[in-house]
């Protein structure tokens, strides 16, 4: 292609983060590149780290190449090519013309009419997100702060070490409780409680996550093979 008739290098987004992860299993240094819109995050080596550092959308494909050979940094064009086509199906470009724009409703199309392929590659695991939580956990964060605190922790190892005793005392009794799972009410009971104990589960995951200043974008079911479970969106 004729370099006067290049097209400049594509926008990446002003959003984006870079945050510094563990070393791989080589011991070479890895970053996270995360997209806030999408809660998605993006393992990175130093080659893509000191791409990104030294990006440029001013530039035509062969202008960056160029600037990167007399700074040292050796780049073929497949390999940019490649960097190219990986941020732009990621989303983590500017759509700022039409081409761009169209190419974006193309996809939300494409994703609606092959929504039955999709569940055939992602039965495993789908989520379904219900609550947007964050904002809440944000400001609850101090009403739960006691749980966190020794005391409370030695009240739970009391309580539960009673409870222990007390069902090793009568383990006769406890186990014929289980038969009353078989009836309607007992399966009824049942249910509630799952749902209760569950739900404090994952607000727990929840809390825990904004503590160490996390973000919990989201809160729903999840199918885990088709079988439903609640679930807490702690990526971040």
């Amino acid at each position: 292609m004729n370099q006067e008739n290049e097209k400049k290098l594509p926008k990446l987004r002003q959003d984006l983060k870079i945050l510094e992860t563990s070393a791989g299993e080589d011991g070479a240094k890895r970053w996270l590149l995360f997209d806030p819109i999408q809660n998605k995050y993006f393992t990175i080596a130093l080659d893509t780290f000191e791409l990104i550092s030294k990006w440029n959308e001013k530039k035509t494909p062969s202008e960056f190449m160029a600037d990167l050979e007399k700074k040292g940094f050796e780049l073929d064009k497949a390999t940019l090519d490649i960097f190219i086509n990986f941020i732009v199906a990621s989303g983590l470009t500017i759509a700022d013309n039409h081409e761009d724009t169209q190419r974006l409703i193309n996809n939300v199309k494409n994703a609606k009419k092959n929504i039955f392929k999709w569940l055939i590659h992602n039965y495993l695991f789908i989520r379904v997100p219900i609550l947007k939580p964050d904002r809440w956990l944000s400001e609850n964060l101090n009403s739960v702060h006691f749980l966190y605190s020794r005391l409370w922790r030695n009240i739970v190892f009391f309580l539960g070490a009673v409870g222990i005793i007390l069902v090793l005392r009568n383990w006769n009794v406890f186990v014929s409780t289980f038969q009353q799972f078989f009836s309607k009410e007992g399966f009824f009971y049942y249910l509630i409680s799952l749902l209760f104990v569950k739900g404090m589960h994952e607000l727990g995951h929840a809390f825990t996550a904004k503590r160490y200043g996390c973000k919990v974008p989201s809160m729903g079911i999840a199918f885990l093979v088709l079988f439903p479970v609640l679930y807490t969106d702690t990526t971040d």
